[in-house]
């Protein structure tokens, strides 16, 4: 071989290492990317019209769907299956990254600044499932006198944290972009 046929041969490999046949049988660049995340994608096959038993969403046309959407449209019968966001769901007690943002709300509350603060996030959620069901809420829990809460999609997370911000007024929001697979982390302070 020549100088200039090995540079090439060399440089066919790109970043990950891997040839392109060899990204191909693996599902491509971004399903190898997701599961050296951690996150476990539902890659089952997919024909036709699909319900998820989890949630009611609707799998046609390459891609979920909120029920709400598809509800006037006459689909051809439904297989029952599980949609991305409820499969990576079931794996998070198997230790895999089940969220892309995370929320941590610090201060003090009153019990009814807590439930207004808690109804903000649950309606934020309620209109981005809407919008398209993988991005949602995925837990809201509280330890000591900070709340957290887990959504599935970093953009959602940040678009809580803003609206957390503009409706209390007097908080600081800090916005944590990592530079790696990990979540984007939002933390507002009271």
């Amino acid at each position: 071989m020549t100088r200039r046929m090995i540079k090439k041969t060399a440089g066919s490999r790109g970043r990950s290492g891997l040839s392109r046949k060899e990204k191909m049988s693996r599902g491509g660049v971004r399903a190898a990317q997701v599961q050296r995340s951690g996150v476990i994608k539902n890659n089952a096959p997919r024909g036709g019209v699909v319900r998820c038993e989890g949630c009611s969403a609707i799998w046609y046309d390459k891609h979920w769907h909120s029920p709400l959407v598809v509800e006037h449209m006459k689909l051809a019968t439904q297989a029952v299956g599980l949609c991305d966001e409820c499969h990576r769901a079931g794996q998070n007690a198997k230790g895999a990254v089940s969220y892309a943002g995370e929320i941590t709300l610090d201060g003090e509350f009153a019990p009814k600044e807590k439930e207004e603060i808690l109804a903000l996030v649950r309606n934020i959620g309620k209109r981005a499932m809407k919008r398209d069901p993988e991005d949602r809420v995925v837990r809201i829990a509280e330890a000591g006198g900070a709340i957290k809460i887990f959504t599935s999609d970093n953009q959602l997370a940040v678009a809580i944290g803003k609206q957390i911000h503009d409706a209390r007024k007097g908080g600081e929001l800090r916005i944590t972009w990592s530079r790696t697979d990990l979540p984007v982390r939002v933390h507002w302070t009271k």
